[in-house]
């Protein structure tokens, strides 16, 4: 297969995952997202809820046994560098901004 031949291949936008199955970690903002946006824009999309972490579903796209996972980009992309035949270029959503708050005098940080 070519370069061009794989890229047609490639999930590049959501309307992309039409009438696909997508694998994500139960109860995660990923399902949520995923529900939101198939109901937007009206494009088809089975999504299966599975209680494994995000590694354990890029380990089961590496071997062939599913298809598509979305999990957060940094753990994709972490992944990426042990299985660099997987694809994490297709963003689903805007950044989201992560921030954790601890107060300035707790003891117990790091």
């Amino acid at each position: 297969m070519t370069a061009d031949e794989v890229e047609k291949r490639l999930i590049r936008n959501y309307s992309d995952l039409a009438d696909k199955t997508v694998y994500v970690q139960e109860n995660s903002s990923h399902a949520d997202h995923l529900r939101s946006l198939s109901e937007e824009t009206g494009t088809p999309i089975t999504l299966v809820e599975v209680p494994f972490e995000s590694e354990e579903l890029i380990q089961l796209v590496k071997n062939g046994e599913i298809d598509l996972a979305v999990c957060d980009e940094d753990v994709a992309l972490v992944n990426s560098t042990y299985y660099p035949d997987i694809d994490v270029k297709t963003p689903l959503s805007s950044v989201q901004n992560l921030a954790w708050g601890i107060r300035r005098n707790h003891s117990k940080c790091f």
